[in-house]
């Protein structure tokens, strides 16, 4: 009994070997007589709706398709830019048929597409050069970086709006008290860091939702502003207030806690007197252990109109950052970096900063 059963066993697998032998192979080409590579090739057979074989034509147009049961198949053959061709075909027990197809090519008009932007010229006065002048007639080399691209970009730093300027980078970031920069191999010390073409602190990470607009001057084009390293100098401009009512009201959240809302509003107080006033709270903590971080800021401004050519802005401008200083993890020998985790702090507890 046991010899029977290994005997009808054998003669299944044959058969079903047997009738897996048949084959399709054929060549796809295009009305004018050239070969279409990379079109889809799908069988399907028409009693069975699960069994799909596919395949892709190569360079020259051939396909081949093997280990097929007998049976009748439908055969689609598809491409873009191409028509959609579909046929039946026959296969007979351990055979391999032959099949050459001619494709039309589609005519159909594809959807519309439209793509908007918006001009990158930049017309608006600048004011790094001692007067106020289009870029594109200042004759010296600057860079602007407009509101809407900070925005865009969501910076957080100063440095994060200088890495749109060539030329320019970040040299030092220390203790996350001050960032330095440097452009054509001068540092950028405290002469080269202006707001509204005053001098600043570069001891305190300037707060970015007030700004306008950041204009670089870059080159000895600097010593235009006095005792300044002649690697470019960098002009902060605030938001100014406008004679129309408006304003915005923001919230950023974040990694490791962070939390930042942000309010300007803006208006007329009369028809020569207009106002302005935006801040924002910034709190977070980082990805090192004990290192905790809380902003305010705000940024009041009133515009006067003297006259036709005329205008007095007076604005305030405060910010208190309370933080912990961090150092890093440092170095032995300035060679080798200490394996410890990256969420190591390697000050005291009670290590604190506020500028």
């Amino acid at each position: 009994m046991r010899r029977l059963y290994l005997f009808l066993l054998l003669v299944i697998a044959t058969h079903a070997t047997y009738s897996q032998t048949s084959g399709l192979k054929g060549r796809v080409l295009t009305t004018d007589g050239q070969p279409a590579a990379f079109v889809n090739v799908s069988l399907k057979d028409t009693g069975k709706p699960n069994f799909q074989k596919t395949a892709v034509t190569n360079e020259s147009g051939q396909f081949v398709l093997k280990n097929l049961p007998a049976g009748q198949f439908s055969i689609i053959i598809s491409h873009i830019g191409l028509k959609t061709k579909e046929s039946v075909v026959s296969l007979g027990d351990n055979e391999t048929s032959s099949l050459d197809i001619s494709l039309d090519e589609n005519s159909a008009e594809l959807d519309e597409v439209i793509v908007r932007g918006q001009r990158s010229l930049n017309n608006k006065p600048v004011t790094i050069g001692k007067v106020p002048i289009s870029p594109i007639d200042l004759p010296q080399s600057i860079t602007v970086i407009s509101a809407g691209l900070m925005e865009d970009q969501q910076v957080q730093r100063l440095s994060d709006v200088m890495k749109n300027v060539n030329g320019v980078y970040l040299s030092t970031v220390r203790a996350s008290t001050q960032e330095t920069f440097a452009a054509r191999g001068y540092g950028l010390g405290s002469n080269n860091l202006f707001k509204n073409g005053s001098r600043v602190n570069t001891g305190v990470m300037p707060e970015m939702s007030s700004l306008e607009r950041v204009e670089v001057l870059k080159g000895s084009a600097a010593i235009l502003y006095g005792n300044v390293a002649p690697g470019g100098i960098v002009n902060m401009i605030t938001k100014q207030p406008r004679f129309n009512w408006g304003g915005e009201v923001s919230m950023r959240t974040g990694s490791y806690d962070l939390f930042k809302p942000t309010v300007d509003l803006y208006g007329p107080i009369s028809k020569n007197i207009a106002f302005r006033v935006n801040g924002t709270y910034e709190k977070a903590n980082s990805f090192r252990d004990n290192v905790h971080s809380e902003r305010y800021y705000f940024n009041p401004s009133v515009l006067f109109k003297l006259g036709k050519n005329t205008e007095l802005t007076v604005q305030g401008d405060y910010l208190s950052h309370d933080f912990t200083p961090d150092f890093g993890i440092g170095s032995l020998d300035n060679t080798k970096v200490p394996d410890v985790a990256r969420s190591a702090f390697f000050g005291t507890p009670w290590q604190y900063a506020k500028s």
